[in-house]
């Protein structure tokens, strides 16, 4: 993907602490995490007291007062969404890890906090890839080089592969560089759907890429076939229409399959990406220079009903509203 901006992210373990009814909770000790809802950002002398409590290690080692802190390694110890908040107190923060670690997808919204960062690393975590939308905000959080496996593992135990860098790529793309399309919502409520392409122009007969984000509208977790996650299906359904009207789809014919993401799940009011590039040897006649709508019909069909899999995502459909993409020559 040509405007794809490629990251250094890694993913973390559920953590969850819970209270009895009527159980006082106890005592705050001298060593428990910040209170990452409290106003007051920690000062460097707590952050690195928690920070070697939890047995993490930090670049420079012991640092003096004078010395500034830019990398901090809690990797396999017992750190929470809690204690992220101590990172707060280091201004020129770049790098951090948290592999193996209870910090959750809620934690990164934290990490979201700290703009100095370069590198996170959350390997063997198990949180949602919709919580990547969380980093978007980040501005140094970029690099050159493609992410590897060894960098990113979003999934222990959803049943999806470990690793589809375009998933992070996807999140991490800022909303200032996509044309976005306005929400459609299904009959029951339950998902929303729009489509999104990069704003600027597509060159000569180069493929236009197209996105499409599916929200959770519900209170509860909600598993779907991914947006694009049955590319036989979309790229048949696809509604476009160039300059000299609408086009079909004319090829290649390819072999039944599902996406290698084909299913995922949404946590409650969190949304999924998914991305297809729709060459002009897919659809006669969409080289012409121009202005080209585009409808995604999002479908659970009875091909997707009578697998294994099928009885247990949601199951509906949601047209798209249109967005634009224009080509040039």
């Amino acid at each position: 993907m040509s405007s794809a901006i490629a990251q250094r992210v890694i993913l973390v373990v559920l953590g969850v602490s819970l209270i009895g009814m009527g159980c006082k909770p106890p005592a705050a000790q001298p060593d428990d995490a910040t209170n990452a809802s409290s106003d007051k950002l920690p000062s460097t002398e707590e952050a690195l007291a928690r920070i070697y409590a939890l047995g993490g290690k930090t670049n420079p080692e012991s640092p003096k007062p004078s010395d500034v802190v830019t990398r901090v390694y809690l990797a396999n110890t017992a750190a929470t969404d809690a204690d992220l908040a101590v990172l707060l107190a280091f201004e020129r923060l770049s790098s951090v890890d948290l592999s193996g670690t209870q910090v959750t997808g809620e934690g990164l919204a934290t990490l979201a906090k700290i703009e100095s960062l370069e590198r996170i690393v959350l390997k063997d975590l198990d949180i949602p890839v919709a919580y990547l939308a969380d980093l978007r905000s980040l501005p140094r959080l970029r690099h050159s080089k493609p992410l590897t496996q060894e960098e990113l593992s979003l999934w222990r135990t959803h049943p999806v592969p470990p690793f589809d860098q375009r998933l992070v790529e996807l999140w991490l793309i800022p909303d200032s560089e996509l044309t976005m399309g306005e929400w459609a919502m299904s009959d029951d409520g339950a998902v929303s759907l729009r489509l999104m392409a990069p704003n600027k122009p597509v060159a000569g007969k180069e493929p236009m890429v197209i996105l499409a984000e599916l929200r959770n509208n519900t209170g509860e977790p909600i598993t779907v076939i991914s947006p694009f996650g049955d590319r036989h299906t979309a790229m048949r359904v696809m509604q476009i229409s160039g300059p000299n009207g609408p086009l079909e789809y004319t090829g290649p014919y390819f072999k039944y399959s599902m996406g290698k993401n084909f299913r995922t799940s949404i946590p409650p009011g969190r949304a999924v990406r998914g991305s297809i590039e729709l060459s002009v040897a897919s659809y006669g006649g969409s080289d012409k220079p121009g202005q080209y709508t585009i409808v995604y019909p999002y479908i659970f069909g009875s091909h997707h009903a009578n697998t294994p899999w099928g009885t247990a995502l949601w199951q509906g459909e949601i047209r798209s509203e249109a967005i634009t993409v224009t080509r040039q020559e």
